[in-house]
């Protein structure tokens, strides 16, 4: 189940961003892949995964990704309005999928 879930927010992010899921688990650092990347990782956290899962999940040995997505997004958040909309886009899809309880 975790999994599947995170392979959902990882395809609606993709989709919103328009970028694979491969490229999100890249190690690319085009911008679109680097924001695509730290909202797949806002939302993993959100959902409650530890940042252990959402670093393996992207291939990496160190959680530190997590930590350095999680200070992108929030600089990002603040400083680009196109990211605040794939942000709104990727929360209106994902609350669409996984109402709240």
């Amino acid at each position: 189940m975790k999994s599947e879930i995170l392979n959902d927010i990882a395809e609606v992010v993709g989709s919103v961003c328009e970028v694979s899921v491969e490229d999100i688990r890249s190690m690319c650092k085009r911008s679109e892949i680097v924001d695509a990347r730290c909202i797949f990782v806002r939302y993993c956290v959100k959902f409650g995964f530890p940042a252990s899962t959402v670093s393996a999940y992207l291939g990496r040995k160190r959680v530190g990704v997590v930590g350095g997505c999680l200070r992108n997004y929030d600089a990002y958040h603040k400083s680009s309005l196109s990211f605040r909309l794939l942000c709104h886009d990727v929360d209106r899809v994902l609350a669409d999928k996984y109402p709240p309880s």
